[in-house]
C-alpha cells in the first residue's frame, strides 16, 4: 500500500483516509481538517473542462443570479464605488463579473478553460472573486498565495464555495 499523501491545502503529512466511492480514494487532513480526493486521482484538463461545460451558468438566469448574489452583496457593501476588480475562475459564462460590472466597477476576467490569458494574473486588484473554484484546485495552498498576490493593500478576496462538514454525509 502507498503511503498517504500530503494535505494539499497546509501541506502537513498528518493525513488518514476518509472514504472510497467509485473507485476514488479521499483523504483527511488531521491539521487542518481539509478533505481531498487523492492527488494521483485528480481529472485531467480535458475531463475538468467537459465537466464544467455541463454546468448551466446563464449570466441572464434570475436563479443564478440570486445564488450568486450570496457573494456579490455583502461583497458590495464593502467596496467604494468605482472600483477594480477580477473574477478568478469566472467559467464560460461570467454572470457575476456581469452583476459587479452592472453596480458600477471594472471587472477583468480569467478562468483555464475558458478565458485563459494570462495578462490579467500580471496585475493587482481592489478585490478578487471566486465563485464555486477553489474546491477545484490541485494545488490550494499556490493558488490562495496566487490570488493574495493579486491583492491591493486593504483588497478584498471573495470565496464562496460549499465546505463538506458532515462526514456521514460525504458521499
Amino acid at each position: 500500500m502507498k503511503p498517504a499523501p500530503a494535505c494539499p491545502v497546509c501541506g502537513s503529512a498528518a493525513t488518514r483516509a476518509l472514504a472510497e466511492m467509485d473507485a476514488r480514494r479521499y483523504w483527511r487532513c488531521d491539521a487542518c481538517e481539509a478533505s481531498f480526493l487523492d492527488p494521483a486521482q485528480r481529472p485531467g484538463a480535458a475531463v475538468e473542462q467537459a465537466e464544467y461545460l455541463r454546468h448551466r451558468n446563464d449570466p441572464g438566469d434570475p436563479g443564478y443570479r440570486r445564488f450568486l448574489a450570496r457573494l456579490a452583496t455583502p461583497l458590495l457593501a464593502r467596496l467604494a464605488p468605482a472600483r477594480e476588480g477580477f473574477d478568478y475562475g469566472c467559467g464560460p459564462g461570467p454572470a457575476l463579473a456581469m452583476m459587479l460590472t452592472e453596480a458600477g466597477h471594472r471587472m477583468r476576467l480569467y478562468d483555464p478553460f475558458f478565458r485563459p490569458d494570462p495578462a490579467p494574473l500580471a496585475r493587482r486588484y481592489d478585490f478578487v472573486t471566486c465563485t464555486e473554484v477553489v474546491e477545484h484546485f490541485h494545488h490550494p495552498a499556490a493558488e490562495f498565495a496566487r490570488l493574495d498576490g493579486l491583492l491591493r493593500p486593504g483588497g478584498w478576496l471573495a470565496v464562496m464555495t460549499c465546505f463538506q462538514t458532515d462526514d456521514e454525509r460525504f458521499a
